[in-house]
């Protein structure tokens, strides 16, 4: 009876079907503990809240630099304006030294 099965033909099927089982773990993440895959997932986590959190920052930063730039710009708008009522002040101003050089 066993002189009819190829052994060999049963060896090599056997090792191809070890190795798609291998696959097919390695695929479905089974080959690591089950720690081990908690802790990379902690970890994971952990990055993205970090991402988030810097996201986060540079939002509150752009804010914060937006907002002093257009308190800087209304200052610089209010400086202009009152520049120009000074100078319109001070050309209505009568100057009689400007009139004896004509």
């Amino acid at each position: 009876m066993i002189e009819g099965i190829p052994l060999g033909t049963l060896g090599i099927g056997s090792g191809w079907a070890l190795v798609a089982l291998f696959v097919v773990y390695m695929i479905r993440g089974r080959l690591h503990p089950q720690a081990t895959i908690d802790r990379m997932v902690a970890e994971h986590a952990r990055v993205l809240e970090d991402i988030a959190h810097d996201r986060d920052e540079w939002r509150a930063a752009h804010r914060i630099s937006e907002t002093a730039r257009q308190v800087a710009a209304d200052q610089v708008a209010e400086l202009l304006e009152h520049a120009r009522t000074t100078d319109a002040f001070i050309r209505a101003l009568p100057n009689p030294g400007r009139e004896a050089t004509r």
